[in-house]
Formats: C-alpha cells, structure tokens, sequence
C-alpha cells in the first residue's frame, strides 16, 4: 500500500517536473522569439534613422547643388549681358593642333551685325573666312597684282596659303605674349572690307587656350576721336568765352583751370595767384557750405568780399576794390567707375550791380514823401530782372511809377500802394502787357515816386499775374 502511494505520489512528481520543463522551455522560445523581435526592430529602427540621415544628406546635396546652378547661371547671364552690350567685335575661337585658328566659339551681337552674318553662321566659320585675303597677301609682302597675274588655281591657293600663314604667325605671337594688338582687314558678308584694330588676348580653358578678339572698327574710332575732338574744342571755348566765372579744381581741391572773367571777378593777376586762392575754405564761406563741401555735395552761397579788407590784411592779391557779392555755385562732379572722386566745377557771376539796385530800390521805399515826387533811380534789366524789381517795389506799399525802355520800345508800370494799377507796352495794356514785360532780358528801366496813377487797367493781383506769365513763357 505504501509502495503503490509512493509510486502514484512519484508518477505525479514526474509528471509534474515535465510539465514545469514544458513550460521553461516553452518561456524560452518567447524570450528568444522576444528578443529577436525586439532585436530586428532596433536594427530596423536604426537602418531607418540611416536612411532618414542619409536622406537629409541627399537633400542637403541636392540644394547645394541647386544654389550652385543658380550661381553659375546667374553668371553665365552676366557674362551674356556684359558680352553682347560691348560696343566692339567679340569674337572667341581655339586653335587647331597645327596652330591655325579653329572655328568660332562665340561671337557677340556687334560682331554679327557689322559682319552681317548670324551668330550661327559665324560659329561654323574660323578667322579665315572673315579675313580679306588681298590684305593678308600685302602683309605678308606680296602686293594684289603679283598674285592676281599668277595662274587661276595656283594663284588661288598661293593666297590661301598666304593668308593661313599670316594668322598663323599672329596667334604664334598671341601666345607667346598672351596679349598682342594688331590691324587686320575684315570682309563681310556682303564683300565690304572693315579696318579694324584687333586685341587679342589668350585665356585657358579646360587647358586648352582660348583666343579672344576684340574688333574695333577703325573707321568708326576715328569718327569718334574726331566727335571728342569737337566736343573738347566745344567745352574749352564754352570755357573761354563764357560770360560767367568759371573754374576746375582736382578732387583734393587743387586748382586745373580757371577763365579770364573769373580772375576779372576776384581782381586776381592769373592763374598762379588764383591757385592759392580758396573758394572752399574761407572767411567768405558760409558754414553750411563748408559742411555740405567736405560731403562731397553741391553747393551755392553768396559771397560778401570786402575787397579793400582783404588786399590790407594780405589774404590775397587783387586790383579790386570796395565791397563785392558773388554768386558761387560748386558742383561736385561726382564717381568715376573706380568710386574716385572727379572733382570740382566751381560758376561764378558777379551780382554787385544787383545788389546795389536792390539797395537803391528799397531805399527809395524808405525815402520820405516830399516836394521831390521825382526822386527815384535808374539801373538796367541785365543787372535787375524785371520780376524782381517790381516784388521789391510793390513790397514796400509805396506808389510809384517805372519807366522801362529797349531800343525803341518804351514801357510803363504804375503801382498804387503796392498794388499793380496800370500797364502799358507799346500797343498792349493791361495784363497783357505785363506778360510782355516779363519776357524782356535787356533794356533799362527809371523808377520814381508818384502821387497820381491812371485809371486801372491791370485785373489780377502781382502773384497771379507772375504765376500766368510764368505759364506762358513755359509754353513758349
């Protein structure tokens, strides 16, 4: 009895250790499954980080590569513009193993249009076709006759061979010196011969030389020397004869060229006393001139010199005397291509006269009514210009009567308490006659007080009638 529990307790126990090995093994397929699992998963994970970065890169390269098209292109665009608005020829070709030119790379419009060829028949030609042979010949120290009396076929190719000669020898010399300049004779497509001045210089390409030439039409260059010619003749004698003062001074201030009517103005000798004489830095020099000099800018201010003062303090050397005011502008006259600065143009017209009349026009505003209604003065419409003299003395309230007369044409003015009343020039009265008035640049003109003016005439107020007369010299 005892045996068969123990057998039974011993049969449970077996049974028992195989399940619990049933389930051990059964756990260790599941962690090694598990692991497993989670092992392909990181490896899955970390080929996707991989290729995410990998990714990222390619992307990061595709931009780069991107930006860096944009850049070339935008190059390529600026050589294109820069290349085909060249006012000469521009024609680039390579050259042939045996040293002859080869055919055209590229050429610029000008040369298309002077050649009169299009860009692609250019570009399936070399320098060759665009050669004069005659030219070529004579170079090479044959003269056209020579070779025109030799054979037909022989004759052809004797200049062929002459002309393949002289090219060759030209870009010998090109290379060796890497720049060379030289005349040449160009044919065009309809057989016109074109002189040119050819420059030619050598650049590497991929290591392979590069011949470019630049054409300048000779003809043309001379027409254009000959217009600069005339223009600098133009400006000089604008320079010399011109009634204002005028001077040229370097960008650090020093003096190149100064006219007769400016040293007359100044009272100064010549030219070596002018140059030690400042119209940018002196007593006479306002201060916001001086600012606005130093910032490179234009600027125009009045000169008040006391001439005597001056001469007696040694400032500097002049025959004039007595108190002067000059009207200076001093234009800057701006950047060259390299950002120097140009330097200076300095105009100067002398306004003494002017500013006397303006003196005597207000002090006759001033001038106590008397027995002497007559009292006035006289001056000249160069020196006062009419717009002006009557704002003067229609500014001071007075009443007063002007006199203004050129050749034979004789003019009047009344005003009434600073008020226009009456005008009157020659056949035309009334408003009309102040626009006439206000066209005159010669001619002399007497003012004087008055007690009694004509009846009116005129309509409109002084402002309307300048802003009219205005308007109507604008539309000529």
């Amino acid at each position: 009895m005892n045996r068969l529990i123990l057998w039974v307790i011993g049969g449970e126990m077996h049974e028992l250790i195989l399940i619990c090995y049933l389930e051990a093994t059964a756990i260790l397929i599941i962690v090694f499954v598990t692991s497993y699992f989670f092992s392909r998963m990181r490896e899955e994970k970390h080929s996707a980080k991989k290729f995410l970065d990998e990714n990222v890169g390619l992307k990061g390269e595709a931009t780069g590569l991107k930006e860096e098209k944009d850049k070339l292109r935008l190059k390529y665009d600026w050589y294109k513009t820069l290349f085909n608005n060249v006012t000469d020829m521009v024609l680039l070709h390579g050259l042939n193993d045996d040293g002859s030119p080869g055919t055209f790379i590229d050429v610029n419009h000008v040369a298309c249009k002077c050649l009169e060829y299009t860009r692609e028949q250019l570009l399936a030609m070399t320098p060759f076709d665009i050669e004069d042979e005659e030219s070529s010949v004579s170079s090479a120290g044959y003269s056209g006759s020579k070779a025109s009396g030799l054979p037909g076929d022989y004759a052809k190719k004797t200049q062929r061979k002459l002309v393949t000669m002289s090219l060759r020898n030209m870009m010998k010399q090109v290379i060796e010196k890497k720049h060379c300049r030289f005349e040449q004779v160009y044919k065009t497509r309809t057989g016109e011969r074109i002189s040119v001045e050819v420059d030619a210089q050598v650049l590497e390409h991929f290591s392979k030389p590069i011949i470019v030439h630049t054409a300048r039409d000779m003809a043309a260059l001379k027409k254009g020397q000959v217009a600069l010619l005339e223009s600098e003749q133009r400006l000089q004698n604008f320079f010399d004869y011109s009634p204002f003062g005028l001077a040229m001074y370097s960008a650090d201030r020093k003096l190149v060229k100064v006219n007769r009517p400016c040293l007359r103005m100044f009272g100064i000798p010549d030219h070596a006393a002018f140059s030690g004489f400042s119209l940018f830095d002196n007593t006479f020099v306002p201060k916001s001139a001086k600012k606005g000099l130093e910032k490179g800018e234009t600027v125009r201010y009045e000169a008040v010199i006391n001439f005597d003062e001056a001469a007696h303090q040694g400032r500097f050397v002049t025959t004039r005397r007595g108190k002067g005011y000059l009207d200076i502008l001093i234009n800057s006259m701006g950047h060259d291509r390299g950002f120097s600065h140009r330097g200076y143009f300095a105009q100067i017209q002398d306004i003494t006269k002017r500013r006397k009349v303006e003196e005597d026009l207000r002090s006759l505003q001033v001038m106590p009514d008397g027995k002497d209604d007559k009292a006035g003065i006289s001056g000249s419409i160069e020196d006062m210009d009419f717009t002006d003299m009557i704002q003067i003395l229609c500014a001071g309230g007075r009443s007063m009567e002007i006199t203004l007369e050129r050749g034979k044409e004789k003019a009047q003015v009344f005003i009434q308490n600073g008020e226009i009343v009456h005008c009157v020039s020659g056949d035309v009265v009334g408003d009309q006659a102040f626009y006439v008035l206000m066209r005159w640049r010669t001619g002399e003109f007497t003012a004087n007080q008055c007690s009694e003016c004509p009846e009116r005439t005129v309509e409109n107020s002084l402002m309307s009638l300048l802003m009219e007369g205005a308007r109507l010299s604008d539309e000529g």
